[in-house]
């Protein structure tokens, strides 16, 4: 999980918004940050539960955010047929603060 974000990425730890800077500060917070609302949604998630805006794409009510990662100094073609699979989706927030009223099917 921890190499699908782009560092530094949004989350909550103790309930203060902060930017988590690097794969070691993820992985010694990684339960706080991953709570069981938050993976329950990303385990469970459909690509009906997919939506985006100008801020990226997120699942559900908002749990994580994602976006494709767009090298500096580079200006993408949206209209070119290889746009949507040419960049990287990575993790760019993690909304781990809020609560997910997330039930696994079955």
């Amino acid at each position: 999980m921890a190499s699908l974000v782009a560092y530094p990425v949004q989350a909550s730890i103790h309930h203060k918004r902060m930017q988590i800077r690097s794969r070691t500060q993820l992985l010694a917070h990684f339960d706080e940050i991953f709570d069981e609302g938050v993976r329950c949604v990303i385990l469970n998630g459909s690509e009906k539960d997919v939506w985006g805006n100008s801020r990226g794409f997120t699942v559900d009510g908002g749990a994580v955010w994602f976006d494709g990662i767009i090298p500096p100094g580079e200006n993408p073609d949206t209209k070119a047929p290889d746009h949507w699979t040419k960049y990287l989706f990575r993790i760019i927030a993690v909304n781990n603060d809020a609560y997910y009223s997330c039930k696994p099917p079955g």
